[in-house]
Protein backbone atom coordinates (compact mmCIF):
# COMPACT_ATOMS: atom_id res chain seq x y z
CA UNK A 1 0.00 0.00 0.00
CA UNK A 2 1.30 3.58 -0.54
CA UNK A 3 2.97 4.87 2.37
CA UNK A 4 2.83 8.10 4.19
CA UNK A 5 5.57 9.47 6.39
CA UNK A 6 3.82 11.83 9.55
CA UNK A 7 5.20 12.39 12.74
CA UNK A 8 4.23 9.14 15.43
CA UNK A 9 4.34 8.88 18.97
CA UNK A 10 4.45 4.99 20.05
CA UNK A 11 4.28 5.37 23.95
CA UNK A 12 2.21 6.97 26.53
CA UNK A 13 3.96 7.33 29.45
CA UNK A 14 6.27 9.92 29.59
CA UNK A 15 8.66 10.75 28.27
CA UNK A 16 6.87 10.70 24.79
CA UNK A 17 9.88 9.89 22.07
CA UNK A 18 8.86 10.74 18.84
CA UNK A 19 10.11 9.69 16.00
CA UNK A 20 10.03 10.24 11.82
CA UNK A 21 8.21 6.93 10.77
CA UNK A 22 6.02 5.14 7.56
CA UNK A 23 2.74 4.62 7.98
CA UNK A 24 1.25 1.21 7.61
CA UNK A 25 -1.30 -0.87 8.70
CA UNK A 26 1.06 -2.63 10.78
CA UNK A 27 2.71 0.38 12.75
CA UNK A 28 -0.61 2.02 13.33
CA UNK A 29 -2.34 -0.87 15.23
CA UNK A 30 0.93 -0.68 16.72
CA UNK A 31 0.63 2.75 17.44
CA UNK A 32 -3.10 2.46 18.71
CA UNK A 33 -2.08 -0.45 21.38
CA UNK A 34 0.45 2.15 22.49
CA UNK A 35 -1.81 4.74 22.90
CA UNK A 36 -4.86 2.95 24.40
CA UNK A 37 -5.91 5.35 26.17
CA UNK A 38 -6.01 8.30 23.56
CA UNK A 39 -7.35 6.00 20.96
CA UNK A 40 -10.53 5.29 23.26
CA UNK A 41 -10.82 9.00 23.65
CA UNK A 42 -11.20 9.41 19.56
CA UNK A 43 -13.81 7.07 19.50
CA UNK A 44 -15.29 8.84 22.75
CA UNK A 45 -15.04 12.11 20.62
CA UNK A 46 -16.67 10.64 17.24
CA UNK A 47 -19.24 9.10 19.77
CA UNK A 48 -20.03 12.47 21.00
CA UNK A 49 -20.49 13.84 17.13
CA UNK A 50 -22.58 11.37 16.22
CA UNK A 51 -25.19 11.46 19.17
CA UNK A 52 -25.56 15.40 18.49
CA UNK A 53 -26.05 14.20 14.54
CA UNK A 54 -29.19 15.35 13.64
CA UNK A 55 -30.36 16.78 17.04
CA UNK A 56 -27.87 19.36 17.59
CA UNK A 57 -29.89 22.58 17.32
CA UNK A 58 -33.30 21.91 15.79
CA UNK A 59 -33.80 25.67 15.81
CA UNK A 60 -30.64 26.52 14.14
CA UNK A 61 -32.25 29.48 11.75
CA UNK A 62 -28.44 29.67 10.03
CA UNK A 63 -28.91 26.33 8.17
CA UNK A 64 -31.92 26.97 5.66
CA UNK A 65 -30.32 30.74 5.72
CA UNK A 66 -26.99 29.48 4.48
CA UNK A 67 -28.12 27.05 2.01
CA UNK A 68 -31.26 29.35 0.64
CA UNK A 69 -28.06 31.82 -0.44
CA UNK A 70 -26.29 28.82 -2.47
CA UNK A 71 -29.77 27.63 -4.01
CA UNK A 72 -30.83 30.90 -5.17
CA UNK A 73 -27.39 31.70 -6.53
CA UNK A 74 -26.98 28.29 -8.34
CA UNK A 75 -30.65 28.28 -9.76
CA UNK A 76 -31.48 31.67 -10.22
CA UNK A 77 -28.08 33.71 -10.44
CA UNK A 78 -29.61 35.98 -7.62
CA UNK A 79 -26.78 37.11 -4.99
CA UNK A 80 -29.19 38.87 -2.75
CA UNK A 81 -31.13 37.72 0.39
CA UNK A 82 -34.68 37.72 -0.54
CA UNK A 83 -35.99 34.45 0.86
CA UNK A 84 -35.31 35.62 4.48
CA UNK A 85 -35.92 39.64 4.05
CA UNK A 86 -32.05 40.49 4.39
CA UNK A 87 -31.35 42.39 1.59
CA UNK A 88 -34.76 44.28 2.76
CA UNK A 89 -34.23 44.72 6.24
CA UNK A 90 -30.85 44.67 6.81
CA UNK A 91 -31.47 43.71 10.37
CA UNK A 92 -28.38 42.13 11.63
CA UNK A 93 -25.52 44.14 9.72
CA UNK A 94 -24.12 41.48 8.59
CA UNK A 95 -24.16 39.37 5.29
CA UNK A 96 -26.84 39.04 3.17
CA UNK A 97 -27.10 36.86 0.24
CA UNK A 98 -23.45 35.67 -1.67
CA UNK A 99 -22.80 39.05 -3.28
CA UNK A 100 -19.65 39.57 -1.19
CA UNK A 101 -18.84 36.24 0.45
CA UNK A 102 -19.58 32.56 0.44
CA UNK A 103 -19.67 31.85 -3.72
CA UNK A 104 -16.61 29.14 -3.28
CA UNK A 105 -18.55 27.59 -0.51
CA UNK A 106 -21.72 27.39 -3.23
CA UNK A 107 -19.32 26.12 -5.73
CA UNK A 108 -18.07 23.10 -3.46
CA UNK A 109 -21.73 22.70 -1.48
CA UNK A 110 -23.90 23.00 -4.21
CA UNK A 111 -23.39 20.12 -6.62
CA UNK A 112 -22.87 17.74 -3.62
CA UNK A 113 -26.24 18.77 -2.51
CA UNK A 114 -27.62 18.45 -5.63
CA UNK A 115 -26.61 15.14 -5.79
CA UNK A 116 -27.19 14.13 -2.35
CA UNK A 117 -30.80 16.22 -2.44
CA UNK A 118 -31.01 19.82 -0.41
CA UNK A 119 -31.33 18.89 2.94
CA UNK A 120 -29.94 19.85 6.53
CA UNK A 121 -28.17 16.22 7.25
CA UNK A 122 -26.25 16.19 3.88
CA UNK A 123 -25.16 19.66 4.62
CA UNK A 124 -23.62 18.71 8.06
CA UNK A 125 -21.76 15.56 6.50
CA UNK A 126 -19.73 17.71 4.74
CA UNK A 127 -19.20 20.47 6.94
CA UNK A 128 -17.79 17.58 9.14
CA UNK A 129 -15.36 16.38 6.21
CA UNK A 130 -13.69 19.50 6.57
CA UNK A 131 -13.91 19.73 9.95
CA UNK A 132 -11.98 15.98 9.85
CA UNK A 133 -9.73 17.24 7.03
CA UNK A 134 -8.51 19.38 9.31
CA UNK A 135 -7.56 17.54 12.05
CA UNK A 136 -4.51 15.50 10.58
CA UNK A 137 -3.07 19.22 9.80
CA UNK A 138 -3.58 20.43 13.41
CA UNK A 139 -1.71 17.39 14.77
CA UNK A 140 1.59 18.56 12.58
CA UNK A 141 0.99 22.53 13.94
CA UNK A 142 0.97 21.37 17.63
CA UNK A 143 3.94 19.26 17.18
CA UNK A 144 5.75 21.92 15.21
CA UNK A 145 5.05 24.59 17.57
CA UNK A 146 5.58 22.90 20.59
CA UNK A 147 7.93 19.92 20.05
CA UNK A 148 8.96 19.46 23.39
CA UNK A 149 5.44 18.30 24.74
CA UNK A 150 4.96 15.50 22.32
CA UNK A 151 1.78 13.39 21.93
CA UNK A 152 -0.45 15.87 19.16
CA UNK A 153 -2.50 13.34 19.17
CA UNK A 154 -3.99 13.82 23.14
CA UNK A 155 -4.35 17.66 21.93
CA UNK A 156 -6.26 17.05 18.75
CA UNK A 157 -9.18 14.51 20.26
CA UNK A 158 -9.62 17.45 22.78
CA UNK A 159 -10.12 19.47 19.70
CA UNK A 160 -12.42 16.99 17.86
CA UNK A 161 -14.74 17.00 21.05
CA UNK A 162 -14.63 20.60 21.52
CA UNK A 163 -18.10 22.48 21.19
CA UNK A 164 -17.09 25.13 18.63
CA UNK A 165 -15.78 22.34 16.41
CA UNK A 166 -19.13 19.99 17.11
CA UNK A 167 -20.63 22.87 16.26
CA UNK A 168 -19.54 23.57 13.11
CA UNK A 169 -19.73 19.71 12.40
CA UNK A 170 -23.25 20.32 12.76
CA UNK A 171 -24.15 23.44 10.68
CA UNK A 172 -24.59 24.03 7.20
CA UNK A 173 -22.66 27.42 8.09
CA UNK A 174 -19.63 28.65 6.35
CA UNK A 175 -17.32 27.99 9.16
CA UNK A 176 -16.24 24.54 8.91
CA UNK A 177 -15.16 25.04 5.17
CA UNK A 178 -13.22 28.82 6.29
CA UNK A 179 -11.62 26.61 9.43
CA UNK A 180 -10.35 23.72 7.04
CA UNK A 181 -9.11 26.82 4.82
CA UNK A 182 -7.68 28.47 7.65
CA UNK A 183 -5.93 25.52 8.90
CA UNK A 184 -4.66 24.72 5.60
CA UNK A 185 -3.08 28.11 5.32
CA UNK A 186 -1.36 27.92 8.65
CA UNK A 187 -0.14 24.30 7.85
CA UNK A 188 1.13 25.54 4.76
CA UNK A 189 3.28 28.17 6.68
CA UNK A 190 4.71 25.30 9.06
CA UNK A 191 5.62 24.06 5.76
CA UNK A 192 7.32 27.12 4.15
CA UNK A 193 4.69 26.74 1.50
CA UNK A 194 4.43 30.04 1.38
CA UNK A 195 2.37 30.88 -2.21
CA UNK A 196 -0.30 28.19 -0.65
CA UNK A 197 -0.79 29.69 2.54
CA UNK A 198 -1.29 33.51 0.63
CA UNK A 199 -4.16 31.46 -2.10
CA UNK A 200 -5.73 29.58 1.13
CA UNK A 201 -6.06 32.58 3.05
CA UNK A 202 -7.87 35.22 0.62
CA UNK A 203 -10.24 31.99 0.01
CA UNK A 204 -10.64 31.62 3.36
CA UNK A 205 -11.92 35.55 3.37
CA UNK A 206 -13.90 34.44 0.49
CA UNK A 207 -15.78 32.31 2.16
CA UNK A 208 -16.49 34.07 5.89
CA UNK A 209 -14.68 37.33 6.40
CA UNK A 210 -13.40 35.42 9.64
CA UNK A 211 -11.20 33.46 7.14
CA UNK A 212 -8.53 36.68 7.74
CA UNK A 213 -7.20 35.92 10.49
CA UNK A 214 -5.24 33.12 8.80
CA UNK A 215 -2.74 35.93 8.15
CA UNK A 216 -2.34 36.96 11.84
CA UNK A 217 -1.93 33.28 12.76
CA UNK A 218 0.33 32.38 9.99
CA UNK A 219 2.46 35.70 10.72
CA UNK A 220 2.89 34.11 13.91
CA UNK A 221 4.13 30.70 12.44
CA UNK A 222 6.43 32.59 10.63
CA UNK A 223 8.35 34.53 13.26
CA UNK A 224 8.85 31.09 15.10
CA UNK A 225 10.56 30.22 11.94
CA UNK A 226 12.81 33.45 11.86
CA UNK A 227 14.13 32.67 15.54
CA UNK A 228 15.34 29.26 13.91
CA UNK A 229 17.74 31.43 11.76
CA UNK A 230 16.43 33.20 8.52
CA UNK A 231 18.31 35.33 6.54
CA UNK A 232 17.29 38.48 4.40
CA UNK A 233 17.47 37.03 1.20
CA UNK A 234 15.41 34.30 2.92
CA UNK A 235 12.74 36.39 4.30
CA UNK A 236 12.78 38.49 0.99
CA UNK A 237 11.80 34.90 -0.95
CA UNK A 238 9.39 34.31 1.35
CA UNK A 239 7.57 37.56 1.29
CA UNK A 240 7.78 37.28 -2.33
CA UNK A 241 6.25 33.80 -2.50
CA UNK A 242 3.32 34.91 0.22
CA UNK A 243 2.50 38.02 -1.69
CA UNK A 244 2.50 35.58 -4.59
CA UNK A 245 -0.49 33.70 -2.93
CA UNK A 246 -2.01 36.66 -1.77
CA UNK A 247 -2.14 38.02 -5.54
CA UNK A 248 -3.86 34.44 -6.61
CA UNK A 249 -6.09 34.42 -4.26
CA UNK A 250 -7.25 38.43 -5.19
CA UNK A 251 -7.67 37.09 -8.82
CA UNK A 252 -10.08 34.41 -7.06
CA UNK A 253 -12.17 36.61 -5.61
CA UNK A 254 -12.53 39.42 -7.95
CA UNK A 255 -13.80 37.10 -10.31
CA UNK A 256 -16.16 35.79 -8.03
CA UNK A 257 -17.28 38.94 -7.20
CA UNK A 258 -16.46 41.85 -9.85
CA UNK A 259 -19.92 43.19 -9.36
CA UNK A 260 -19.77 44.17 -6.34
CA UNK A 261 -16.05 44.54 -4.62
CA UNK A 262 -16.42 48.56 -4.36
CA UNK A 263 -18.72 47.82 -1.04
CA UNK A 264 -16.45 45.01 0.58
CA UNK A 265 -14.82 47.70 2.86
CA UNK A 266 -17.86 49.31 3.88
CA UNK A 267 -19.70 46.22 4.72
CA UNK A 268 -16.58 44.90 6.70
CA UNK A 269 -16.65 48.43 8.54
CA UNK A 270 -20.19 48.09 9.30
CA UNK A 271 -20.86 45.15 10.71
CA UNK A 272 -17.06 44.98 12.83
CA UNK A 273 -18.91 47.18 15.50
CA UNK A 274 -18.87 45.72 19.02
CA UNK A 275 -16.71 45.52 22.34
CA UNK A 276 -13.37 43.67 22.60
CA UNK A 277 -13.88 39.57 22.81
CA UNK A 278 -17.06 40.13 22.22
CA UNK A 279 -17.33 36.59 20.42
CA UNK A 280 -15.72 35.42 23.46
CA UNK A 281 -18.13 36.87 25.62
CA UNK A 282 -21.36 35.92 23.73
CA UNK A 283 -19.53 32.06 24.10
CA UNK A 284 -18.69 31.96 27.04
CA UNK A 285 -22.06 33.38 29.02
CA UNK A 286 -25.03 33.74 26.08
CA UNK A 287 -25.41 29.83 26.53
CA UNK A 288 -27.88 27.40 27.75
CA UNK A 289 -27.67 26.98 31.69
CA UNK A 290 -24.05 28.73 31.46
CA UNK A 291 -22.38 25.89 30.55
CA UNK A 292 -19.50 27.47 28.59
CA UNK A 293 -18.32 29.00 32.19
CA UNK A 294 -16.26 25.87 33.52
CA UNK A 295 -14.46 24.94 30.14
CA UNK A 296 -13.92 29.06 30.49
CA UNK A 297 -12.39 28.81 33.86
CA UNK A 298 -10.25 25.70 32.84
CA UNK A 299 -8.51 28.00 29.81
CA UNK A 300 -8.44 31.10 32.28
CA UNK A 301 -6.49 28.53 34.55
CA UNK A 302 -4.17 27.37 32.36
CA UNK A 303 -3.09 30.79 30.56
CA UNK A 304 -2.58 31.77 34.42
CA UNK A 305 -0.52 29.31 34.80
CA UNK A 306 1.46 29.42 31.43
CA UNK A 307 2.17 33.17 31.72
CA UNK A 308 3.10 33.38 35.45
CA UNK A 309 5.04 30.22 35.89
CA UNK A 310 7.17 31.42 32.92
CA UNK A 311 6.28 28.60 30.88
CA UNK A 312 5.52 31.18 27.55
CA UNK A 313 9.54 31.73 27.69
CA UNK A 314 10.04 28.53 26.63
CA UNK A 315 7.00 27.87 24.38
CA UNK A 316 7.72 30.44 22.36
CA UNK A 317 5.27 29.16 19.13
CA UNK A 318 2.44 28.72 21.47
CA UNK A 319 2.58 32.08 22.99
CA UNK A 320 3.11 33.47 19.69
CA UNK A 321 0.01 32.23 18.73
CA UNK A 322 -1.65 33.20 21.59
CA UNK A 323 -0.42 36.93 20.93
CA UNK A 324 -2.15 36.56 17.56
CA UNK A 325 -5.21 35.11 18.95
CA UNK A 326 -5.57 38.15 21.41
CA UNK A 327 -4.80 40.22 18.88
CA UNK A 328 -7.66 39.03 16.61
CA UNK A 329 -10.51 39.22 19.57
CA UNK A 330 -8.72 43.37 19.10
CA UNK A 331 -8.74 43.36 15.46
CA UNK A 332 -12.27 41.28 14.77
CA UNK A 333 -15.03 43.02 16.85
CA UNK A 334 -18.50 41.57 15.65
CA UNK A 335 -19.47 39.01 18.64
CA UNK A 336 -20.72 35.44 17.54
CA UNK A 337 -20.12 32.81 19.45
CA UNK A 338 -19.51 31.00 15.99
CA UNK A 339 -16.10 32.64 15.94
CA UNK A 340 -14.84 30.52 18.81
CA UNK A 341 -14.16 27.96 16.36
CA UNK A 342 -11.24 30.19 15.34
CA UNK A 343 -9.90 30.44 18.77
CA UNK A 344 -10.63 27.07 19.97
CA UNK A 345 -7.11 25.75 19.05
CA UNK A 346 -5.18 28.58 20.71
CA UNK A 347 -6.79 28.13 23.57
CA UNK A 348 -6.17 24.08 23.76
CA UNK A 349 -2.63 24.31 22.68
CA UNK A 350 -2.13 26.64 25.79
CA UNK A 351 -3.91 23.81 28.16
CA UNK A 352 -1.64 20.89 26.62
CA UNK A 353 1.13 22.61 26.89
CA UNK A 354 0.29 23.16 30.57
CA UNK A 355 -0.75 19.89 31.59
CA UNK A 356 1.95 18.02 29.68
CA UNK A 357 4.42 20.09 31.66
CA UNK A 358 2.59 18.81 34.86
CA UNK A 359 2.27 15.42 33.53
CA UNK A 360 -1.50 15.70 34.09
CA UNK A 361 -2.43 15.69 30.36
CA UNK A 362 -4.71 12.14 30.75
CA UNK A 363 -6.78 13.24 33.83
CA UNK A 364 -6.85 16.97 32.48
CA UNK A 365 -7.64 15.42 29.35
CA UNK A 366 -10.68 13.09 30.71
CA UNK A 367 -12.22 15.82 32.74
CA UNK A 368 -12.61 17.86 29.76
CA UNK A 369 -14.46 14.87 27.96
CA UNK A 370 -16.64 14.31 30.88
CA UNK A 371 -17.53 18.30 30.73
CA UNK A 372 -18.05 17.89 27.10
CA UNK A 373 -19.56 14.92 26.23
CA UNK A 374 -22.08 15.40 29.61
CA UNK A 375 -23.27 18.20 27.39
CA UNK A 376 -23.77 16.32 24.28
CA UNK A 377 -26.07 13.54 26.04
CA UNK A 378 -27.99 16.41 27.55
CA UNK A 379 -28.68 17.86 24.15
CA UNK A 380 -29.63 14.72 22.33
CA UNK A 381 -31.56 13.82 25.35
CA UNK A 382 -33.69 17.11 25.19
CA UNK A 383 -33.83 17.45 21.18
CA UNK A 384 -34.21 13.68 20.51
CA UNK A 385 -37.48 14.04 19.38
CA UNK A 386 -36.95 15.92 16.44
CA UNK A 387 -37.02 14.45 13.14
CA UNK A 388 -36.30 17.00 10.29
CA UNK A 389 -37.24 14.78 7.57
CA UNK A 390 -40.75 13.74 9.07
CA UNK A 391 -40.76 17.69 9.45
CA UNK A 392 -40.42 18.24 5.84
CA UNK A 393 -42.59 15.22 4.93
CA UNK A 394 -45.78 16.90 6.98
CA UNK A 395 -44.95 20.08 5.97
CA UNK A 396 -45.48 19.33 2.22
CA UNK A 397 -48.27 17.12 3.06
CA UNK A 398 -50.02 20.23 4.55
CA UNK A 399 -49.43 22.66 1.77
CA UNK A 400 -50.91 22.32 -1.69
CA UNK A 401 -48.37 21.57 -4.52
CA UNK A 402 -48.05 24.18 -7.07
CA UNK A 403 -46.59 27.35 -7.69
CA UNK A 404 -48.27 29.88 -5.26
CA UNK A 405 -45.53 30.96 -2.93
CA UNK A 406 -45.09 29.48 0.26
CA UNK A 407 -44.79 31.81 3.54
CA UNK A 408 -43.81 29.92 6.80
CA UNK A 409 -40.69 29.51 9.55
CA UNK A 410 -37.09 28.88 8.76
CA UNK A 411 -37.01 24.84 8.38
CA UNK A 412 -40.01 25.06 6.52
CA UNK A 413 -37.67 26.04 4.06
CA UNK A 414 -36.23 22.41 3.62
CA UNK A 415 -39.87 21.36 2.18
CA UNK A 416 -40.71 23.89 -0.27
CA UNK A 417 -36.70 25.28 -1.90
CA UNK A 418 -37.86 24.27 -5.16
CA UNK A 419 -40.74 26.76 -5.17
CA UNK A 420 -40.66 30.76 -3.85
CA UNK A 421 -40.40 31.08 -0.40
CA UNK A 422 -40.33 33.44 2.24
CA UNK A 423 -39.50 33.45 5.66
CA UNK A 424 -42.06 34.09 8.31
CA UNK A 425 -40.70 33.36 11.82
CA UNK A 426 -37.30 33.60 12.75
CA UNK A 427 -37.49 33.04 16.48
CA UNK A 428 -40.88 33.06 18.37
CA UNK A 429 -42.66 36.40 17.69
CA UNK A 430 -39.47 37.44 15.79
CA UNK A 431 -40.09 38.35 12.62
CA UNK A 432 -38.06 38.14 9.33
CA UNK A 433 -40.04 41.08 7.64
CA UNK A 434 -42.31 43.84 9.09
CA UNK A 435 -45.57 44.98 7.03
CA UNK A 436 -43.86 47.77 5.14
CA UNK A 437 -40.99 45.12 4.16
CA UNK A 438 -43.15 42.39 3.27
CA UNK A 439 -45.81 44.71 0.97
CA UNK A 440 -42.70 45.48 -1.19
CA UNK A 441 -41.97 41.74 -2.46
CA UNK A 442 -44.98 42.62 -4.66
CA UNK A 443 -47.03 39.32 -3.95
CA UNK A 444 -50.34 38.89 -4.70
CA UNK A 445 -51.32 35.89 -3.21
CA UNK A 446 -49.59 33.26 -1.06
CA UNK A 447 -49.85 30.28 1.01
CA UNK A 448 -49.28 30.53 4.41
CA UNK A 449 -47.84 28.47 7.35
CA UNK A 450 -48.61 30.45 10.72
CA UNK A 451 -47.29 28.84 14.05
CA UNK A 452 -50.60 28.90 16.64
CA UNK A 453 -50.61 29.43 20.59
CA UNK A 454 -52.95 25.77 20.36
CA UNK A 455 -54.76 23.83 17.94
CA UNK A 456 -57.63 25.89 16.04
CA UNK A 457 -55.96 29.48 18.47
CA UNK A 458 -54.82 32.95 18.44
CA UNK A 459 -51.08 32.93 15.89
CA UNK A 460 -48.17 34.08 17.62
CA UNK A 461 -48.66 37.26 15.56
CA UNK A 462 -47.40 37.16 12.04
CA UNK A 463 -51.20 37.94 10.53
CA UNK A 464 -51.96 41.01 12.72
CA UNK A 465 -48.19 42.52 12.66
CA UNK A 466 -46.63 41.20 9.26
CA UNK A 467 -49.85 40.89 6.92
CA UNK A 468 -50.05 43.78 4.60
CA UNK A 469 -53.41 45.26 4.96
CA UNK A 470 -55.28 44.69 1.87
CA UNK A 471 -54.87 40.98 1.92
CA UNK A 472 -57.36 38.82 3.30
CA UNK A 473 -56.40 34.83 4.57
CA UNK A 474 -58.65 31.60 4.25
CA UNK A 475 -58.00 29.29 6.76
CA UNK A 476 -57.43 25.56 4.70
CA UNK A 477 -56.52 23.51 7.55
CA UNK A 478 -54.86 22.61 10.92
CA UNK A 479 -51.98 20.18 12.07
CA UNK A 480 -49.66 19.20 14.93
CA UNK A 481 -46.41 18.99 13.88
CA UNK A 482 -43.17 17.96 16.55
CA UNK A 483 -45.26 19.96 19.54
CA UNK A 484 -46.14 23.00 17.64
CA UNK A 485 -49.71 23.78 16.07
CA UNK A 486 -49.81 25.40 13.26
CA UNK A 487 -52.89 26.42 10.37
CA UNK A 488 -52.40 26.66 6.93
CA UNK A 489 -54.49 29.66 4.87
CA UNK A 490 -54.48 30.69 1.39
CA UNK A 491 -53.79 34.74 1.22
CA UNK A 492 -54.96 37.05 -1.64
CA UNK A 493 -55.36 40.77 -2.07
CA UNK A 494 -58.56 41.79 -1.46
CA UNK A 495 -60.53 42.90 1.70
CA UNK A 496 -59.27 43.94 5.01
CA UNK A 497 -59.03 40.57 7.29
Amino acid sequence: MRRFHVLLTYRDALPYPTVESTLSVRTLIAWVRANRWVTLLYMAAIAGHLVVRGVYDPANVDDPWTLSFIHTWLTNGVTDDYVFGNVISNNDGGQSGLEFFGKLQALIYGPALGLLDWNRNAAHVISAMFVAFSMPMWWRIAAHVAPQTNLPALFVACLIVAEPVVTASNEARPDALAFFLVTGSIYATVRAQYVAAGLLSVLAFEVHPMGAISVVYGLAIYFNRVNRGLDARQHLKSLVQLAGGWLIGASVYLLLHRDSIAGVTSLLSDSNGGSIGKSLLMYTFDSFAYRHVPEALLFAGAMIVFIGSGMWRRERGVTLLLIAAAISLVVFRRGNHHYMLYYTPIALLVGYVVVVHYRKQLPAALLFFALMLSQYGVTAWRNGGFDLDYYVREMRHQVPAGSVPVVAEYNAWFAFYDRTFYGSYKYDQSFYYNRREFASLGLTEFILVDRLLSQHGPTLGWREKVLPLNFSCEPRGFFTLQGRHYGTFHCSQGATP
